[in-house]
């Protein structure tokens, strides 16, 4: 599991206005986004998709829901959701490694994933899986706050 699978689903939309305000752009009820959510998760078992990794911010409103599947079933997935109409779909590949489950598991994998100099971002764990628990990480330089680099 060495990519992320990124979209959003929040709803932004324009509605046309008067004069000046040609386009107001208007958001839609959480509500309705948390539907679309959970159909996102139906759409993705009925392809037979095994989530092994999620995660995600502002899912509700202007954020992404992040999550990994089997690496080689990444383009994949990614594709079924484009065909599907889910915006801004897109493949990532953060840095990566594996902790082990127990006290310092986390903190080891992140020295072992040689940060030095960067800023962590995001942190993402994923399921055991071969005694192993994945670790996604994604971070920016030191100097630059605008936007993420894996």
């Amino acid at each position: 599991m060495h990519q992320q699978i990124r979209l959003k689903l929040g709803v932004m939309e324009e509605e046309d206005g008067s004069g000046a305000m040609n386009a107001i752009p208007t958001e839609h009820d959480p509500i309705e986004v948390r539907r679309r959510l959970v159909e996102l998760l139906d759409d993705l078992a009925a392809a037979d998709f095994d989530l092994l990794m999620v995660g995600g911010h502002d899912i509700e409103t202007s954020g992404e829901f992040v999550f990994a599947v089997a690496d080689d079933q990444t383009a994949a997935c990614a594709q079924m959701l484009k065909d599907k109409n889910y915006r801004n779909v897109r493949i990532v590949s953060p840095q990566h490694g594996h902790a082990s489950h127990g006290p310092g598991g986390l903190a080891a994998a992140l020295r072992e994933m040689n940060l030095e100099g960067r800023r962590i971002h995001e942190i993402f764990i994923g399921i055991e899986q071969d005694g192993e628990i994945p670790v996604q990480v994604t971070s920016f330089a030191g100097s630059n706050e605008g936007g993420t680099a894996a």
